[in-house]
């Protein structure tokens, strides 16, 4: 189990990481409908990685059982070298379930900026009106 000092420091990388992108200094991009990664370059290269993974779990209500789907977050992070990427760091909120809330506000950070961009997008493509 995770100490509390690594689990807080944790929680602050995620805060500077959502932070980062409602900032735009984060470039994310869409590696399948439900992952993002981000590429950074310089030293240290890197590449981060946000996936909405979803298990099945069962649920008893008024003596009845039934399965429902259960979403959280897979975060990792690569260091990228000649050799290639090598996975550094990798937790996801199923098993760390304080930080599946920063995860999931960070998912639909990324994807509400990505959608916001795609519009802006789509508008440019209108024909120009003549006066």
């Amino acid at each position: 189990m995770p100490s509390l000092d690594e689990e807080k420091e944790l929680q602050n990388y995620l805060d500077e990481v959502t932070q980062a992108t409602r900032e735009s200094l984060i470039a994310w991009r869409t590696a399948n409908p439900t992952t993002y990664m981000w590429e950074k370059e310089g030293s240290p290269a890197a590449r981060l990685s946000l996936q909405q993974l979803e298990r099945n779990v069962v649920v008893t209500e008024e003596g009845r059982r039934s399965l429902r789907k259960k979403q959280y977050y897979l975060f990792q992070v690569f260091e990228i070298s000649a050799q290639g990427p090598n996975l550094r760091l990798s937790f996801d909120g199923d098993e760390r379930t304080t930080l599946n809330d920063k995860l999931h506000a960070l998912f639909e950070l990324i994807r509400t900026e990505k959608l916001l961009r795609d519009l802006q997008f789509l508008k440019s493509t209108l024909p120009e009106r003549r006066s």
